[in-house]
């Protein structure tokens, strides 16, 4: 567990330090998604059961990160404005979700999926429907088993 969360906080900070921050968070979150889907471990010790009680150790390492990550994509108009570090997190337990019911069907369709939800992130006339998650609220929706 201490591993993995190393491993992406390692990514987040990589992400972090890129010149052009729209392709880091891309390039984050596709990397996170890529190793979820080649690792069944790493996907329970995201979205499982046990997600909740991991969640604030992972959060308070990598959520700083992606949060400084997706306001400099913001200032350079990379991404939509009312995007919100918790609607970036919810794009792997997304992915995931589809990579997990997917894999024996379809394997790979996760990377369709990806895409689709990465060009959500871009800049677009309208807004957003819907409220963002609150903090409660996203570890409710993360800690909710299938």
């Amino acid at each position: 567990d201490v591993y993995k969360r190393q491993l992406v906080g390692r990514l987040a900070d990589e992400a972090l330090a890129a010149e052009d921050p729209g392709e880091g968070l891309r390039r984050f979150l596709a990397q996170v998604v890529e190793m979820q889907a080649a690792d069944r471990g790493l996907q329970e010790f995201m979205l499982g059961p046990q997600a909740r009680s991991r969640a604030g150790a992972a959060t308070s390492r990598i959520a700083p990160a992606v949060g400084a990550l997706l306001d400099r994509a913001k200032e350079r108009g990379q991404v939509r404005p009312e995007v919100t570090a918790l609607d970036v997190a919810l794009i792997p337990v997304m992915v995931g979700e589809v990579t997990a019911r997917s894999r024996d069907v379809v394997p790979g369709l996760w990377r369709r999926v990806l895409t689709i939800a990465l060009d959500g992130l871009r800049p677009a006339d309208g807004e957003l429907p819907g409220a963002p998650l609150t903090s409660a609220q996203f570890e409710e929706v993360v800690s909710r088993g299938r």
